[in-house]
């Protein structure tokens, strides 16, 4: 179920499997450092991107709203 608060959008984990559950906090931490960082270390992680093995999570995942809101 999504919803709209503060310009943010919110996915419910409730029937979301491991993989899901494993990307959506990798997602989710990566842009909190993006959003937290300072320039040059945020320059940096915005260069290397999100690490390949983490996305793989979501290609694991049987979850319709990983797969529809996140990749």
């Amino acid at each position: 179920m999504l919803a709209r608060e503060a310009g943010q959008t919110e996915v419910s984990t409730e029937g979301m499997d491991d993989c899901g559950l494993r990307y959506m906090l990798a997602a989710r931490h990566h842009v909190y450092l993006l959003n937290t960082l300072t320039f040059v270390q945020r320059a940096q992680l915005q260069k290397r991107g999100l690490d390949p093995s983490v996305i793989i999570w979501a290609f694991h995942s049987e979850s319709e709203e990983v797969r529809r809101v996140r990749v």
